[in-house]
């Protein structure tokens, strides 16, 4: 419980609460997504699955289907690279040694203990469901708090729920990246 209150204090974000509900705003954060298919963000990551959890610093860069997320933590998961699709994904230590390499959804729920909703992440994490009625895979609930207003209407704080697991994640900066 410790750790979601410790994310919730340390947001500093410049950040606006209000959803993304009417349709106007809705259409500007897609067209800015839609055209913007590489894009990175930092920030921090508490999950919890079964009353066991953790926290961890997170950083993300997506360049079209290829992922890079860095996870640096305290104690036994330490520093960890991964770079994925979303079928296949391979896990580097601190040291950039190749560690284990398998299907994505795995070898993230080995890593950290949960399930991640891998097919939907890069869209849920830009506010892809936000939408009323917009529908995530496998049971997973979408739940968005604070929106930062720049590079573009883009959710800060993200938690996502299915049955005993949790993953909340605050941004501190969303950054694009240029289309190669």
């Amino acid at each position: 419980m410790r750790a979601w209150l410790l994310c919730l204090a340390l947001a500093g974000c410049a950040t606006v609460s209000t959803p993304v509900t009417s349709p106007e705003a809705q259409r500007l954060r897609q067209a800015y997504v839609d055209s913007h298919p590489n894009w990175a963000f930092s920030g921090r990551l508490a999950y919890t699955h079964d009353g066991k959890g953790g926290t961890a610093q997170i950083f993300w860069q997506q360049t079209g289907s290829k992922a890079e997320l860095r996870l640096n933590a305290p104690l036994s998961l330490g520093s960890a690279r991964i770079v994925f699709t979303p079928e296949y994904a391979q896990l580097f230590d601190g040291a950039g040694n190749q560690v284990q390499s398998g299907p994505t959804a795995q070898l993230l729920e080995s890593l950290l203990g949960v399930p991640v909703p891998v097919e939907d992440f890069a869209r849920g994490i830009r506010g892809g469901f936000s939408v009323p009625g917009a529908q995530a895979m496998d049971g997973w609930q979408w739940q968005y708090g604070k929106w930062a207003s720049s590079p573009a209407l883009l959710p800060t704080q993200i938690e996502l729920r299915r049955n005993q697991s949790r993953l909340r994640l605050v941004v501190d900066r969303w950054q694009e990246l240029g289309n190669d």
